[in-house]
């Protein structure tokens, strides 16, 4: 199953950054196929290293990443970024817990809500990837079954 993550910030690896387009290929690929935090780190350091100081760019893809690797850990398949708002959506048996949920909407004031169409929304200021996934991570160990 996809995991889509749509957001108006931009990530991926200029061609400034790393010249040789079959070496960003390969981060490309390795990075795709990354299962946890940790080896996000692990490029994260190797780029730095081998390219120097990473461009926005650059940390806006692995945020991404991150991100993407939280939603698969909670059986979340998407999540929509813009500025004010993030809308999670899960899968058919996500790892989180419906009453934890329940509790943390009636108890935020407003910030957590649930879409029409079943959607998680979070209300809030995201300016960036890492913002984004901050919230996503307090969301998920609130309400996570696991």
């Amino acid at each position: 199953m996809g995991f889509l993550v749509n957001c108006p910030i931009f990530n991926f690896l200029p061609e400034n950054f790393v010249k040789d387009s079959r070496s960003r290929l390969s981060i490309y690929k390795r990075l795709s196929g990354i299962e946890n935090e940790e080896k996000v780190a692990e490029i994260e350091k190797e780029l730095i290293d081998r390219y120097g100081t990473l461009p926005n760019e650059a940390i806006g893809l692995l945020w991404l990443i991150r991100i993407k690797i939280l939603l698969r850990r909670f059986g979340l398949v998407s999540a929509n970024i813009s500025k004010s708002r993030l809308s999670i959506k899960a899968d058919d048996n996500p790892k989180i817990d419906v009453t934890k949920l329940m509790n943390l909407m009636q108890n935020s004031d407003g910030i957590y809500s649930l879409s029409p169409d079943s959607k998680i929304i979070i209300k809030g200021n995201f300016t960036g990837l890492q913002v984004a996934h901050t919230q996503i991570k307090e969301l998920v160990q609130t309400i996570a079954a696991i």
